[in-house]
């Protein structure tokens, strides 16, 4: 799980609960559920990001002459 798709996506900047056990389970629960979003988007074939690109990739091509 990614801490940014979990702090956007399932609202982990804070916990809900106060204790130890509930937090816990707080953050177990937002894994799991960003385990399922991830497997839903890999079985429809949604790509996992469009606009991120590695660095080598955005350099120009060099064309031969």
């Amino acid at each position: 799980m990614s801490i940014p798709q979990a702090v956007r996506g399932f609202q982990l900047r804070r916990s809900r609960y106060l204790g130890l056990a509930k937090p816990h389970l707080q953050r177990v629960l937002a894994a799991a559920a960003t385990n399922f979003v991830r497997v839903d988007a890999w079985l429809t074939g949604l790509p996992l990001a469009l606009s991120r690109r590695h660095h080598l990739e955005k350099l120009p091509t060099a064309t031969a002459a």
